[in-house]
């Protein structure tokens, strides 16, 4: 059963995903690597022409788009947040080239869809921020048909490694307030039934990120000062002013180097 506060946790995190802070800092795919990165996993994934996937909390429909175009296959994305699923609808009409792409408003974490009826499931940075991975994955794995594979991509944090700056809106908006070691994902995954589970790292695209926020705050430093303040410059109210925020992703950067910071992609397979 659901509590209250993990109700609480979903609807924050929905709006925080819907903010401008999430588009300037993580731009509309959200997540490391891009769209580039979506097509890696649908191509491990299996993915061909006539494929029924599911994408959980699919956002704005991004990679939900970019896959059904890439693979000719029927995607359902499920997000939790109502702006969100507004803004993928109307994308998808709008989007000049036609994807066989549908999106509803529901809880990824115990999807409104009937079980066994999909070839494929897939879900990126989103495991690390449900707060029950265990029956979020089993839930997930239940969708599929005997055969069907599940892929995911999200960020990996050692444990004990996380600085205590990032239990912040920040931190949860890189996923990595909630994310499990390496190993973790890879465990759940069986633990949910699921075989031939294949991994392979794409830590290089969390560097990749990290340039792109510093960036980002760079400039917003820049702003800040121009203004005189930062209430004028609302987009970035989440992100305290005593906090060295430019320091701490150097901090980030060099627990990637070290290892203790990553992203990885996993598939597994429901048993035939």
């Amino acid at each position: 059963m659901t509590s209250n506060s993990d109700l609480h946790t979903k609807a924050c995190c929905a709006e925080l995903y819907q903010s401008d802070l999430a588009r300037m800092l993580l731009g509309d795919s959200l997540h490391p690597g891009g769209l580039r990165l979506t097509n890696r996993l649908g191509r491990l994934m299996g993915l061909s022409r006539g494929h029924w996937l599911a994408d959980l909390a699919s956002g704005r429909g991004a990679s939900a788009g970019a896959i059904a175009r890439s693979f000719h296959c029927r995607v359902i994305g499920i997000e939790y947040g109502r702006e969100a699923v507004v803004d993928a609808r109307r994308l998808s009409l709008d989007a000049p080239v036609p994807a066989d792409s549908w999106f509803i408003q529901g809880d990824a974490e115990m999807p409104p869809l009937k079980p066994g009826s999909f070839d494929a499931v897939f879900a990126e940075c989103a495991f690390s921020v449900f707060p029950d991975k265990e029956l979020a994955i089993a839930q997930a794995a239940a969708l599929l048909k005997p055969g069907g594979r599940l892929g995911m991509s999200d960020v990996t944090v050692e444990p004990g490694f996380l600085p205590e700056e990032l239990n912040t809106s920040l931190g949860q908006m890189l996923c990595v307030t909630g994310a499990l070691g390496m190993e973790g994902y890879a465990d759940l995954l069986s633990h949910a039934g699921l075989v031939n589970i294949y991994r392979e790292e794409a830590s290089l695209h969390v560097s990749e990120l990290l340039t792109k926020i510093k960036a980002a705050l760079t400039t917003f430093s820049v702003l800040a000062g121009m203004v005189g303040s930062q209430e004028q410059t609302p987009v970035f109210g989440e992100l305290s002013p005593e906090t060295d925020w430019l320091g701490l992703v150097g901090r980030l950067e060099r627990l990637v180097s070290a290892g203790q910071l990553g992203y990885w992609l996993y598939v597994g397979e429901r048993p035939a």
